[in-house]
């Protein structure tokens, strides 16, 4: 039985892998997608800390923030903070 048809090639074909391009693209479009959720679920994360900060913060008495340096005015900043990740302050003491 050395005769094979055209339908068994065409079965074959269809059943050999796909070429190694459509493959990693289609790697690379999942692996694009998790590192989307990724960061999502990272900046969802950074968000509930820094809410929790606040709360936690605000919570405190006006002497008690005295006693770790933070004036009530720095709540925010001090829980979301600046971009580049350094403390301003503005009141000119240090």
């Amino acid at each position: 039985m050395k005769y094979v048809d055209d339908a068994t090639r065409a079965g074959v074909a269809a059943l050999a892998p796909r070429p190694s391009s459509t493959l990693s693209g289609v790697a690379a479009v999942l692996a694009r997608l998790a590192a989307v959720a990724r960061a999502r679920t990272e900046a969802r994360e950074q968000r509930r800390r820094a809410r929790d900060t606040v709360r936690c913060l605000v919570a405190l008495s006006n002497r008690e923030l005295k006693d770790i340096g933070v004036d009530r005015s720095e709540i925010l900043a001090l829980a979301y903070g600046p971009a580049d990740g350094r403390r301003v302050r503005k009141h000119g003491h240090d």
